[in-house]
């Protein structure tokens, strides 16, 4: 009402309408009606009218309000916007059912329509309390010839305002934690609280009263010391300060810079976080991120000594080769697990692999893509006899039977044409029904006819082992052929 006061006042010094409106407070078609209305009420004379009271008396004189052309639908309507429909959309439905008004009749009414009121209350931190964290999308970088999508890893300390920022390939476990850990040892110690989204590499089931931590993020978190903080589904704007800060950083980082590599990236971000965004002077608090960190620095939990491994769980099935397949390596299991679903723990350089009841059934260390680790105690007995078999140590077993053994057992895997090495086992386990010194001599015997084959030392085990160690050294009779045989290969 100030400005209805401030043309009263130009009344009584004795412009004309005219006169009043080059003053651009009143148009002249106004301004004769005020003046009219001035004149019934004793405005121009005397004191000025108090605001409640020119209020009153302009309400009285006002126009009668033009029915708009909605008001025929407004039941509906407001139905319409209640459920949050748009105003073109509204406008679209009413012009199928004939409605002949303009968009600008929809919007006019839906605007006055009275609005629920939903105030916040903007959160203050005290320094080394909480810390906000989130993802946004990165930039394109080509890499190899293949052009890869990125996020933006966003930490910012609720008191200070100091922001890091990180470009990441992936939102998975590892990369959440990871990121954790380097923005921990950026601000020099970390604080009580983390406040996150519901992004599925935290939180595995989202939940306003009883969400679900990831386990590998919980135990992390538990090591270390601090409180994880969800925020309510589908509310953003709880967690403020970071959403901002992922604005910020695609607004005033990423448009006029060129971002070769991820790598080269994250160096320059490193930077920009420390010289360009920690020494702007904040819209809220107005200071520096870097000067009010000083007060905050001293307050956060220190750095571990040894930091938690980075791990991630998950669940694999036991194949029949008693295996199981997690980040595309294998990994040996008892084999009693065989058709079971195992829970598997992926660390930085362990796996280690439990059964139903949460107890390590099998631990190894972490082997690259495409490969396989096997602990031979995990396989079936028949299986560990099978392997324990090998030339090696079938050549120890020999020998510790008798030196004519160990000859044989040369011979048989010296072949090298056939792979002897079932018919080498056969004769080593031979000595468990008739004895070492028993299989020695019947070793003997066989080189001695030139056989070194499992089934004449078996025949000769089995007719009996009485005389093995007779001479077989005969003299041929006198008028035995000497010469040279029919088929004998001829030497040029």
């Amino acid at each position: 009402m100030h400005h209805y006061q401030v043309v009263l006042t130009q009344m009584r010094s004795g412009k004309s309408d005219r006169q009043i409106a080059k003053l651009g407070v009143m148009g002249r078609c106004k301004c004769g009606e005020l003046r009219l209305l001035a004149l019934a009420h004793g405005w121009l004379s005397g004191p000025l009218p108090e605001p409640h009271e020119l209020h009153e008396k302009l309400a009285v004189s006002a126009r009668p309000a033009v029915a708009s052309a909605v008001e025929g639908h407004r039941d509906r309507v407001v139905a319409w916007v209640e459920d949050g429909v748009f105003t073109t959309t509204i406008y679209a439905a009413l012009k199928r059912e004939g409605f002949a008004g303009s968009y600008s009749a929809v919007r006019r009414f839906v605007q006055k329509l009275p609005r629920a009121l939903n105030p916040t209350v903007p959160l203050d931190f005290a320094p080394g309390v909480s810390c906000q964290l989130d993802f946004g999308a990165g930039p394109a970088v080509i890499e190899g010839g293949r052009r890869i999508k990125t996020w933006v890893f966003v930490a910012v300390l609720s008191y200070s305002r100091l922001l890091y920022a990180e470009l990441v390939r992936d939102q998975s476990v590892a990369t959440w934690l990871g990121c954790h850990r380097r923005t921990f040892e950026f601000f020099g110690g970390f604080p009580a609280q983390v406040r996150i989204d519901n992004a599925k590499c935290a939180i595995t089931k989202a939940c306003a009263t009883d969400p679900l931590v990831q386990r590998a993020y919980a135990e992390f978190a538990m090591e270390l010391g601090f409180r994880i903080d969800p925020c309510i589904p589908h509310t953003p704007e709880h967690k403020g300060q970071v959403e901002r800060g992922v604005g910020y950083v695609k607004k005033s980082f990423f448009p006029t810079r060129t971002i070769d590599s991820i790598e080269a990236g994250n160096r320059e971000l490193l930077r920009w976080c420390r010289e360009e965004a920690g020494e702007r002077i904040h819209g809220t608090t107005r200071e520096k991120p870097n000067a009010r960190f000083e007060r905050e620095r001293a307050l956060l939990i220190e750095l571990p000594l040894r930091w938690p491994e980075l791990c991630t769980y998950t669940q694999a099935k036991v194949h029949r080769d008693c295996h199981i397949q997690v980040a595309s390596a294998l990994y040996s299991v008892p084999w009693q697990h065989i058709g079971q679903t195992l829970s598997v723990k992926l660390g930085e350089r362990l796996v280690e692999i439990y059964n139903s009841g949460h107890a390590v059934i099998a631990a190894h260390l972490k082997t690259a893509r495409g490969t396989r680790r096997t602990d031979p105690l995990h396989l079936p007995e028949s299986a560990q006899a099978f392997f324990s078999r090998d030339r090696a140590a079938l050549g120890k077993a020999a020998a510790a039977i008798g030196a004519h053994c160990l000859a044989l057992m040369q011979q048989l895997l010296g072949d090298r044409v056939v792979d002897r090495l079932r018919a080498a086992q056969g004769v080593i386990r031979l000595a468990d029904k008739h004895g070492a010194k028993a299989l020695d001599a019947a070793c003997e015997r066989a080189l001695a006819f030139g056989c070194s084959d499992y089934k004449t030392v078996k025949g000769i085990l089995k007719n009996g082992v009485s005389g093995l160690n007779e001479a077989f050294d005969f003299e041929p009779p006198g008028d035995a052929y000497q010469g040279r045989s029919r088929f004998s290969p001829t030497h040029h």
